[in-house]
C-alpha cells in the first residue's frame, strides 16, 4: 500500500486520460465508454451492491481476469464516474484496487483515480472552452459531458489545479 505521505500525480493521471482519449478517437462530448473497454480488452460486468456487506463498493476492476464490474444500481451518471474511476486504476498502474468510493480520500491512488475520471469524462480543455459559451452552467454542462452535477461542479471547481 503506498504511503499517505506519496502525493498523487494529478497531471499524470490528466496526460493518461488525454492519450486514452486520442487513441479511441474521441473529441467531443459525451466520452462513451464501451469503446474504452473494448479497447483495454475488458469485460463490464454489473452487479448488484446488496449482494456484498459492504454497500459502498461501486466498482473494481481485475487485469488478471480482465474484469471492470459496477454497481449497476447506481444512476448512470455514477456508474459512468465509477467505471472511469476503475479504469483510471487499471492505466495507472494502482494495484488490487476496488472498494468504497470518497471523493475526500486522501489515499494518493484514490486521488489519481478521480482525476483521471474527471479528465476522461470531462476533459480540461473542452470544459475550459465549453465554459466560454452564453449560458453554460453545472447543469447544462453535466446533462452535455453525461455526469452528474456534483461531478460537473467538482470538475470546475477543482480545473485551477491542473493549471500549476
Amino acid at each position: 500500500m503506498l504511503e499517505n505521505t506519496l502525493k498523487p500525480n494529478r497531471l499524470r493521471a490528466r496526460s493518461i486520460a488525454k492519450k486514452l482519449l486520442v487513441k479511441i478517437g474521441t473529441t467531443a462530448p459525451p466520452v462513451k465508454l464501451a469503446p474504452i473497454i473494448k479497447n483495454l480488452n475488458l469485460f463490464a460486468i454489473p452487479f448488484n451492491k446488496n449482494d456484498f456487506t459492504n454497500k459502498n463498493i461501486f466498482g473494481f476492476v481485475s487485469l488478471e481476469d480482465g474484469i471492470l464490474a459496477y454497481n449497476d444500481s447506481d444512476p448512470t451518471v455514477r456508474k459512468r464516474f465509477s467505471v472511469a474511476h476503475e479504469i483510471g486504476h487499471l492505466l495507472l498502474g494502482h494495484p488490487g484496487q476496488g472498494g468504497t468510493f470518497n471523493l475526500e480520500s486522501k489515499d494518493p491512488r484514490e486521488v489519481e483515480a478521480n482525476f483521471f475520471a474527471a479528465e476522461l469524462l470531462i476533459p480540461f480543455d473542452w470544459i475550459k472552452t465549453d465554459l466560454k459559451e452564453p449560458g453554460a452552467n453545472v447543469k447544462t454542462l453535466a446533462s452535455k459531458y453525461w455526469v452528474s452535477e456534483l461531478a460537473m461542479g467538482w470538475r470546475i471547481f477543482n480545473s485551477d489545479a491542473l493549471l500549476n
